[in-house]
């Protein structure tokens, strides 16, 4: 998912884009590695944005994380959460070049920023 943001001109990763042998790398590791490169974060973990840690890497690093909720979601259907949440994205990613922020997209594109 984070290579067909890139093609329209975000530059966002996911964990596994970086870390694809290493399943255990835990959240503040990439949060604050990806976030140095100057990325936008992309994820599925919904609980990210609840957890004391990984909101605290998320502050510290000043990172900016898309969070997709629908945990059923394959490609296609993270992929229409996206398109249909496209204008708000791009407006916080414009607007907001420096985080941190977080940013959950539901199955159905609704948009809400939480952090």
């Amino acid at each position: 998912m984070p290579r067909a943001l890139q093609a329209v001109r975000v530059h966002a990763v996911g964990r596994d884009d970086h870390y694809p042998a290493q399943r255990q790398v835990p959240d503040e590791t990439w949060i604050a590695e990806q976030t140095e490169l100057g990325h936008v974060l992309v994820t599925k973990d919904k609980g990210i944005q609840h957890r004391a840690s990984e909101v605290a890497a998320t502050r510290s690093a000043d990172a900016r994380l898309l969070v997709l909720t629908d945990r059923r979601a394959n490609r296609l259907r993270m992929l229409r959460a996206i398109m249909i949440a496209w204008p708000k994205i791009e407006r916080v990613v414009d607007t907001e070049l420096l985080g941190p922020w977080i940013v959950t997209i539901s199955a159905a594109g609704a948009f809400r920023k939480v952090l």
